[in-house]
């Protein structure tokens, strides 16, 4: 006790740690799920007795996109993976397991088709509906392919949860905002076939 009021007498800093790193990092993924805004952990850290975080946000506020015109080209941009399963526009569909957890998780990258450079936004909407999707991951393979600088932060992934989704047909398609987000593409439909699990 003399000890803590000597303390408070000087104005020693003191702060308490109440996090592990182990757990701040799941803090960190729940809170990514529960708040509008999007981000990913750029860096983590561990110094001695302290473990320096830095979180870089994504699309902050992204515009209303049905108030905006949208573009007569295509954009520029590509699917890779849908759920687990590799996926290829060419292809324009994808079947896809119905799991329990009723996730789809979209990845894959998007540039400014007219300006060649990033995108201001990726939208991927489902059945008609919007869902925003963090956009600014890594992909030096983009980078390469267009010789690009943009292209090495042109990579998105959209999760998008549907608890009440049915087996059958839906439709999926990309809006990719132009990089003054004045105006967006849109990609041509994909087709999802969500199939029941075997009992």
């Amino acid at each position: 006790m003399d000890r803590a009021e000597q303390l408070m007498r000087i104005d020693y800093s003191i702060h308490f740690h109440v996090w592990s790193q182990a757990s701040m990092w799941q803090f960190f993924c729940m809170l990514g799920k529960m708040m509008p805004e999007q981000f990913e952990i750029e860096v983590c850290l561990k110094y001695q007795e302290e473990v320096i975080w830095i979180i870089r946000k994504f699309n902050y506020q992204l515009p209303n996109i049905n108030e905006l015109p949208v573009l007569s080209e295509p954009p520029l941009y590509s699917i890779d993976r849908i759920n687990d399963q590799t996926f290829s526009v060419s292809e324009n569909s994808a079947t896809l397991l119905q799991n329990g957890g009723h996730v789809i998780v979209v990845r894959g990258w998007a540039l400014d088709k007219k300006m060649q450079s990033l995108a201001g936004g990726v939208i991927v909407e489902l059945d008609g509906n919007d869902y925003k999707a963090q956009y600014g991951i890594e992909r030096e393979d983009v980078e390469i392919a267009f010789c690009l600088s943009a292209g090495q932060s042109a990579g998105f992934e959209c999760e998008i949860m549907v608890p009440g989704i049915m087996p059958g047909e839906h439709s999926l398609r990309l809006k990719v905002l132009a990089n003054d987000q004045q105006s967006y593409y849109v990609s041509g439909v994909i087709i999802l076939r969500i199939t029941e699990a075997q009992q």
